[in-house]
């Protein structure tokens, strides 16, 4: 028999499985003076370390609060970061971006295409630029 204790306790348990569902999963993180540096399958750790570590020589994580996101497709690296909305159409913004795709690309990513993806919070992509 269900008693008022085993009702609240129930909901109580449904409620906590409903908030850590609907949670946005950026992957295993790597912290970073403040900033987080997730990583997703198929990317492994110390690829996001060669990452984290690069991005920690240039003084991009800067004590300031960051989140970016790595992950791979056969011969594409995406890097995820979420940005200030209205950024993503900011022609000086994206030219310094395309930049830092080149960069990263070279100097991390053995000359492979690098895509960054500008993001909202929730790490969905506003606009993809690429190198050219």
């Amino acid at each position: 028999m269900l008693n008022r204790k085993n009702i609240k306790t129930g909901f109580l348990l449904i409620l906590i499985t409903l908030i850590m569902t609907s949670c946005n999963d950026f992957g295993e993180k790597i912290t970073y003076k403040g900033a987080n540096l997730h990583y997703k399958s198929p990317v492994t750790l110390d690829e996001a370390k060669m990452l984290g570590e690069y991005l920690e020589e240039i003084e991009f994580f800067d004590g300031t609060s960051k989140n970016l996101q790595l992950n791979k497709n056969e011969d594409v690296w995406i890097l995820k970061v979420i940005i200030k909305k209205g950024m993503e159409e900011d022609e000086e913004y994206i030219d310094m971006i395309r930049q830092f795709s080149r960069e990263l690309s070279y100097n991390v990513f053995e000359e492979k295409e690098v895509e960054i993806h500008l993001c909202d919070k929730k790490m969905q992509t506003l606009k993809v630029v690429v190198a050219i």
